[in-house]
């Protein structure tokens, strides 16, 4: 397999149809997502799979390509191919109910419609967490809204997760209890002294502000499909 953007990134300013299906393929891979993922009993996720026989790489990354495809590419069939692929799967997703309950509303303007990722001429999605909106409105945005949530989400779970641990430490304080160090879950180096429960808890405070991320994962539409999976479910 060739990674067109390794190798030579700068092939797709020069070759029009690399271009074109750049963009064919990074629809097809949150498409994918939605098929692949849609509970309904229709077959849409066996007939993508079936018009990619062996080449399932076309539907799971954007910039492989094997050398035969390549040569489908210079002579101009692989491009028609494709689209056919993009069309089917886009009129599944908006005929399918479920599907569409997965799109989204754009939480700048707060518009009615359902909005998809895979429409990247009118979306825009977050490289963090995968929520959509308008392309002419995230400008607008000083921070993501779904990323801001998540972020206060995690921060009243370590909340949450500091109170009830603190609470049995105070607890083992009150009682004067030794606590013996090999239980204490690899906190500090292991020895064959014991800790008190107040210098436990000293120890877990400062295990925890140095293990505490609340960045998202990122999500890359070409590096990273399940992250795409946890997007559209999530929506």
């Amino acid at each position: 397999m060739i990674d067109i953007r390794a190798a030579n990134p700068r092939l797709y300013e020069h070759v029009e149809e690399l271009d074109r299906l750049r963009t064919l393929r990074t629809q097809l891979l949150y498409l994918r997502a939605y098929l692949f993922t849609c509970s309904s009993e229709s077959e849409a996720a066996d007939t993508l799979r079936s018009m990619f026989k062996s080449r399932e790489h076309f539907y799971e990354h954007v910039h492989l390509y094997s050398v035969s495809d390549l040569l489908l590419v210079a002579r101009g069939g692989l491009l028609f191919e494709v689209q056919e692929a993009v069309c089917f799967s886009e009129l599944h997703v908006r005929d399918c109910k479920r599907c569409t309950a997965r799109g989204f509303v754009c939480e700048v303007c707060r518009s009615n419609d359902v909005i998809f990722p895979f429409q990247l001429h009118i979306a825009q999605t977050c490289p963090d967490c995968c929520a959509v909106y308008h392309r002419s409105c995230a400008p607008r945005l000083t921070d993501c809204p779904r990323c801001v949530r998540r972020r206060q989400r995690r921060l009243k779970e370590r909340d949450d997760f500091e109170e009830e641990n603190y609470s049995a430490l105070d607890h083992l304080e009150n009682e004067n209890l030794p606590v013996e160090k090999n239980d204490q879950h690899d906190i500090g180096e292991k020895c064959d002294n014991t800790l008190t429960s107040k210098e436990l808890k000293s120890q877990v405070q400062a295990q925890e502000v140095e293990n505490f991320d609340v960045s998202a994962e990122p999500c890359d539409v070409e590096e990273d499909a399940d992250s795409i999976y946890s997007g559209v479910l999530h929506s």
